[in-house]
């Protein structure tokens, strides 16, 4: 803090008001280290790109920031814990680690503004402009950022998105900066990393970005069944697993393609090596062996539900067997069916 911010605060120490100091109060000024807790600093201009203040650990608790002017100031670990910082310029602004809990922030010009680690949490970021922003690490949860401005540039790596709301914003063209996995699921968090995910899920289907919301309705999916399993439902787990192993919680329709590839050379292979079919015209049922070829395409026949009727299994074990192949040809077709449609009509 250089002299002249001394003796300006000590003149207004009582009324806490330097609203009557705005031209006298000039850009630039080194602020660091000073407490201006509950005071009214509306409309003054402390900072711009070519003349940046310094305000490092400064305590702003609770203080009146409404229309102020910040451009490119240094805000490095500052507590703005319940201030008002509407409408302010703080574009360009080094705001790193600063504490900026319940803050309001509404209409504020935050572009090109560095908020890595800082804590946000509940803080009303509404029209917020956060273009090129860097938000790495920066705890959002509970933050209202309705009608917030982001673009290609903005960073949220690591950022807590946790109940946040980003209905109306333009969050979708962050989505290359954005984690694929959320900050709960890499902390085992799985219960809140699902209702992150399913928060993200809306938000894209709102937009209109179908196959992006459907990869984090998978994860949310894949965030139930970990939680079944850490809960210790292991019922409701196998059930999730079993979803997820066959049609990808209905994301993944290749899934199904993969089961009905594995099914019919399986069936095939037991067929071949147990002599389990017989061609319905041969003489003699007991000696007759059918090559590979001719078991797949019995299987095929079977799991499709065609059968031509010139490879037929033979009686006992392979009719139940070959009965079984048929009914879960015909759940797979169905699902298959159902994913795919699901998939194209979204």
């Amino acid at each position: 803090m250089e002299e002249i911010v001394k003796n300006l605060l000590d003149k207004h120490k009582d009324d806490k008001d330097l609203t009557s100091e705005k031209n006298y109060i000039k850009p630039g000024w080194d602020w660091s280290e000073t407490s201006l807790r509950y005071w009214k600093l509306e409309g003054i201009v402390f900072s711009h790109n070519n003349k940046k203040a310094n305000f490092r650990n400064v305590n702003f608790n609770k203080a009146y920031l409404k229309n102020t002017k910040f451009g490119g100031a240094i805000f490095e670990n500052a507590y703005f814990g319940g201030a008002n910082i509407e409408n302010a310029y703080l574009k360009g602004a080094n705001l790193k680690g600063a504490y900026l809990r319940g803050v309001i922030l509404k209409n504020s010009r935050l572009d090109c503004t560095c908020l890595e680690n800082a804590e946000m949490s509940g803080a009303d970021l509404q029209n917020v402009k956060l273009w090129n922003s860097d938000l790495t690490g920066a705890k959002l949860q509970n933050s209202n950022m309705r009608n917030a401005e982001f673009n290609e540039k903005t960073v949220l790596y690591n950022a807590n998105l946790y109940q946040s709301k980003f209905d109306n914003s333009t969050l979708k063209f962050a989505y290359a900066n954005l984690d694929k996995i959320a900050l709960q699921e890499k902390n085992k968090e799985y219960k809140k990393a699902k209702e992150v995910y399913k928060n993200l899920k809306n938000y894209f289907k709102q937009e209109g970005m179908s196959n992006i919301s459907g990869e984090y309705y998978y994860r949310e999916k894949l965030m139930e069944t970990k939680y079944n399993w850490k809960e210790k439902k292991y019922l409701k787990w196998i059930g999730n697993m079993l979803l997820n192993l066959i049609t990808g919680y209905g994301e993944r329709p290749l899934n199904i393609l993969i089961w009905w590839i594995s099914i019919i050379f399986g069936y095939a292979f037991i067929y071949y090596f147990f002599n389990g079919i017989y061609n319905s015209i041969a003489n003699n049922i007991i000696s007759y062996n059918p090559n590979f070829l001719e078991t797949l395409y019995f299987s095929i026949n079977t799991f499709m539900t065609l059968s031509f009727g010139d490879l037929v299994p033979k009686s006992g074990f392979f009719q139940i067997f070959s009965s079984f192949e048929a009914l879960l040809g015909a759940i797979f077709m169905a699902l298959f069916i159902f994913v795919f449609a699901r998939k194209m009509t979204r």
